[in-house]
């Protein structure tokens, strides 16, 4: 099910677009997390299923599917695979201090640790969010006018930078 919803968003982000398809999977997981902890705290087996289910196949690849393509359209054809490859490499290494993070303060929190917890992730969703609304849609970038070959930077939104005349 998590495969079909990836190409599903994915496909969806070919027609409307990278930005809305990622910011509505950032905001849709944002307000998830206040909902995942309690299902899995219920103790019944159905409702963790379908918390994990709906989580893992339904709303966490609509942000995940479109990134692939998203990432590299940042980047100019030179520098492509580096960029997105190093992007996507440190968002992991971050990522990878999250239980480290959410284990501490469930022990300094005790039984009031799931708000605190839900209210990082959707945090780091409206990071997220902002991030998007500071990115450019890259979904209709033309690939070929970012050959690398230009010395110009490129702008947040994905389009080269233009030299003010002073």
């Amino acid at each position: 099910m998590g495969r079909a919803c990836k190409v599903g968003w994915s496909a969806l982000s070919d027609r409307v677009g990278r930005r809305p398809v990622v910011l509505a999977g950032a905001l849709a997981v944002g307000a998830y997390s206040f909902a995942l902890f309690p299902l899995v705290d219920t103790g019944s087996t159905a409702l963790l299923v379908l918390a994990l289910v709906v989580g893992q196949s339904l709303v966490h690849p609509m942000m995940y599917g479109p990134l692939a393509a998203l990432y590299t359209e940042l980047f100019s054809t030179r520098s492509r695979y580096t960029g997105a490859s190093l992007g996507y490499q440190i968002a992991g290494l971050g990522a990878g201090f999250a239980p480290l993070i959410f284990t501490e303060v469930q022990t300094d929190a005790g039984g009031r640790a799931t708000p605190i917890i839900s209210a990082i992730i959707a945090t780091f969703c409206l990071g997220t969010v902002v991030c998007l609304a500071l990115l450019g849609e890259t979904s209709r970038t033309d690939l070929t006018d970012m050959s690398g070959e230009s010395s110009e930077p490129l702008s947040v939104g994905g389009q080269p930078e233009t030299a003010q005349a002073s």
